[in-house]
């Protein structure tokens, strides 16, 4: 019981983990991205599409760093080249993630993939009540 309650407070907290530590990366640079969650939406949303047609998970993961890096890129290019303002550029980002991931993504809503296997971490999957649970396994 616990240790699924701390498997999915692991699995659901990673990816804001991982975004806060962009965001605060590119906070150290000088550059203010809110647009964040529309990147991380738009290669979520690719790497499901790709991995769907293909059926391979690693074609799907390239997929998604791609599409998360050309929605980053179109951020960059506004704010460092044309000189637009952070915080709209960021927040139009961010929604324009969303909506479109909300209009590419209805065909795919009830379709499933086949993701990777679970990995035995050496060492901590033998540690007794946690081990053998799928906390201590990369996915």
């Amino acid at each position: 019981m616990i240790s699924d309650i701390l498997t999915g407070a692991l699995r659901s907290g990673t990816s804001v983990m991982l975004a806060s530590q962009g965001e605060l990366l590119s906070e150290r640079a000088g550059v203010i991205n809110l647009g964040t969650e529309g990147s991380m939406l738009a290669g979520a949303l690719g790497g499901f599409i790709v991995t769907v047609w293909t059926g391979n998970p690693w074609l799907g993961t390239l997929a998604g760093g791609l599409c998360g890096l050309l929605i980053a890129a179109i951020h960059a290019f506004l704010v460092l080249t044309c000189r637009a303002n952070q915080l709209a550029t960021g927040l139009t980002i961010m929604f324009f993630g969303m909506g479109m991931t909300s209009f590419f993504g209805r065909d795919f809503v009830s379709r499933q993939i086949v993701g990777f296997n679970p990995v035995p971490i050496p060492l901590l999957s033998d540690i007794p009540f946690i081990g053998g649970s799928s906390l201590i396994t990369i996915r």
